[in-house]
């Protein structure tokens, strides 16, 4: 359920990222669109 201390970003990836082949870097999914950063926060600190 979206509340007020959770988030969603989505990044688009394109330009040097995609011009770069999977298997020349430690990074794979160079052919990824998007990137997706998902957050939810506990407001209870333990």
């Amino acid at each position: 359920m979206p509340a007020c201390r959770s988030g969603m970003h989505l990044y688009p990836v394109n330009g040097k990222a995609n011009r770069v082949g999977a298997d020349e870097t430690a990074f794979g999914h160079r052919d990824a669109v998007f990137s997706q950063v998902i957050v939810g926060v506990d407001p209870d600190r333990i």
